[in-house]
């Protein structure tokens, strides 16, 4: 579920995604002030965990995210493009 710290809907949306990196480590760095920048912009802005596909890989959970279907319907399975021989 995503938060909201103060940003006003309507504006601009910039969506980062740290890739590999547990929420939970991210979050306890950014309240210890050792992530200053992400901090920030978690304040003003609204931010929420993904729930990545399975597996979770890169390639296929970006891409999800991106198209928001399923593995089965995007066809990215992994870091390589198959090709039927």
């Amino acid at each position: 579920m995503a938060r909201y710290g103060g940003g006003l809907l309507g504006e601009k949306v910039l969506l980062i995604g740290i890739d590999g990196a547990p929420p939970d480590i991210i979050f306890k760095w950014a309240e210890e002030g050792l992530l200053p920048n992400i901090a920030s912009l978690m304040a003003r802005g609204a931010y929420g965990r993904l729930i990545s596909t399975i597996p979770p890989m890169t390639c296929p959970a970006w891409t999800s995210s991106i198209t928001g279907v399923d593995i089965d319907k995007h066809g990215i399975y992994d870091f390589f493009l198959h090709l039927d021989m």
